[in-house]
Formats: structure tokens, sequence, C-alpha cells
């Protein structure tokens, strides 16, 4: 599978707590930016872009597909759209994180975004094939700009916890109840 506080705390809270222990996957790293500030998933960074990605469960290997096709072409380039960490809060559910530490490194961030198609040097054909896909998005599909409130982390025994290095258990407890059980 492949895989950015505009809402008030009672919204972002559970966003967070999933994000922190609902089951993050690293699923893929973009390469440094050459020319933007801050790193793709810099934990100390004051905002985050956040897109998510729901997706139809029908239609979801077409997306992933895409995603994959577009990730050969940039790696054949050399090169990063700059969207940074991706993390897969569900089965249908994809996340991606980029740091940044201020609103004009977001516009920087938009414009480098922006211009990976002449990057490419393919006329956007690859954008195309990629952007074809957006046919299995379903909402929520939107973008959101986080702040990070850090009198509000959780501090625990270990300091480097935070929604890049977070991990989760889920436990599953049936209740069966039938004579063939033993």
């Amino acid at each position: 599978m492949i895989l950015m506080l505009r809402c008030p705390l009672a919204r972002l809270l559970p966003v967070l707590v999933l994000a922190l222990f609902a089951g993050p996957v690293a699923l893929e790293a973009a390469p440094v930016d050459k020319g933007l500030a801050t790193e793709p998933y810099d934990p100390s960074a004051r905002f985050r872009a956040v897109h998510i990605d729901t997706l139809d469960p029908l239609l979801q290997p077409i997306f992933e597909r895409a995603r994959i096709e577009w990730l050969k072409v940039l790696a054949a380039h050399h090169i990063t759209d700059g969207r940074g960490f991706f993390l897969e809060l569900d089965r249908h559910t994809l996340i991606t994180l980029r740091s940044f530490d201020s609103f004009t490194e977001y516009d920087a961030l938009r414009d480098f975004r922006a211009r990976v198609d002449e990057r490419i040097g393919d006329g956007g054909k690859a954008r195309q094939q990629y952007d074809s896909a957006d046919v299995a998005l379903r909402t929520p599909h939107n973008s959101e700009v986080w702040s990070r409130e850090s009198d509000l982390d959780l501090r625990g025994a270990d300091s480097n916890l935070n929604e890049y290095t977070g991990g989760y258990m889920q436990m599953i407890v049936e209740h069966v109840d039938s004579d063939e059980y033993d």
C-alpha cells in the first residue's frame, strides 16, 4: 500500500492519537528536498502539511499502481515531488505529512511541487497518468495545515516519540460461545 491545525483541539486530538497509535506505517520517505529549508519529516518543525486520501476499496489497487508508477518516474529522474512522509491510517485512509517551519517555506514547497513536471521533462504525461487514479478517491479527501502544540506533547520515557516514530498494538478479543469451539 502507498502511501498533511486548522481544526479545534477536540477534532485534532483523536486524529493525532490515531496517527501515533492506530498503526502508522512508514511506507516511503522522500529524499531531502534540495532548496527547501525543513527536512521532509522533521518532528521539531512548527507545522505539518497534511493530505488525507480516502480510497474506495474496490478502486484502491488503481490508486496504488499509479502511485508506484509515479515513484518509479521520480526515481528514474533522481528527483522528489516534496511530499514527505506517508502513513497508512487504516486499510483505506492514507495520510501524507510534510514538515515546515513558516508559511514562506510552505509557499516555496508548493512552488517546488508545481515545477515537478518541468524537472521530469515529459510535458506532464507522467502527472496525467498519476492523476488518472483520482477515480479511486472518496471523501474525506482534503489538505490541511496542522500546527504543533508542544505544550500538549505527551512526554514519556522515550523523548523521540512523535508522529514519525510512533507504533501501535492491536488486541482483538472474540467471545466464542459454542459447543463446537471445544
